[in-house]
């Protein structure tokens, strides 16, 4: 589970990494290496404090197919 320090870094992450063959929802997302797995983890943790809306460009790598999903906030 992530802690709160790590959640206050979410709101100033400009550039995010999406692998789900092999992406970690517990990594940062911030790195190709350090991928998360699911575009719904990406979406709880910018969902979560309330800051979808950015005020600059945010660019999310998707480093492979996604699955289909449909999309309920948890």
């Amino acid at each position: 589970m992530p802690t709160l320090q790590q959640t206050t870094g979410w709101k100033n992450q400009r550039t995010w990494h999406i692998d789900p063959v092999n992406g970690n929802d517990s990594y940062p997302g911030s790195t190709s290496r350090k991928a998360l797995k699911t575009f719904r983890e990406y979406l709880n943790r910018t969902a979560s404090e309330g800051f979808r809306e950015y005020t600059q460009r945010v660019d999310i790598h998707i480093l492979n197919d996604l699955p289909r999903m449909t999309y309920a906030p948890t």
